[in-house]
């Protein structure tokens, strides 16, 4: 865990504040052989940490002195995530309009649209 955490003080560092961040959103956790699996909330993260480990598992595998680690990444797929992180104007809206009911007000005060 030392070796990931300042691969993402590295990054940060290094002006990498995104991948940073889809770093921090799940803890890798070690399964069966040696399998490393990591969550994340979409496919673009998906991609920008499968071309980050390119890099990263050779380093990983170095420090750790185990060269038979393998690395999962998996995109979260339920209803929790959706209502977390919503994907479109109108899903944001309705997060929003949780936490600030009078939002639906300022929408027809105005004569918004979504």
């Amino acid at each position: 865990m030392a070796v990931w955490t300042q691969r993402i003080k590295d990054k940060r560092e290094g002006g990498e504040s995104n991948l940073a961040a889809i770093l921090e959103m799940d803890a890798p956790k070690l399964g069966e052989n040696f399998e490393i699996t990591f969550q994340v909330v979409n496919t673009m993260n998906k991609r920008e940490l499968m071309h980050e480990m390119e890099s990263f598992l050779p380093l990983l595998k170095e420090k750790l002195n185990n060269y038979t680690i393998r690395f999962s990444i998996r995109v979260k797929e339920n209803q929790q995530l959706k209502e977390e992180h919503p994907s479109n104007t109108r899903e944001k809206y309705e997060l929003l309009l949780k936490s600030y009911p009078a939002l639906e007000l300022f929408k027809k005060e105005f004569d918004l649209k979504i």
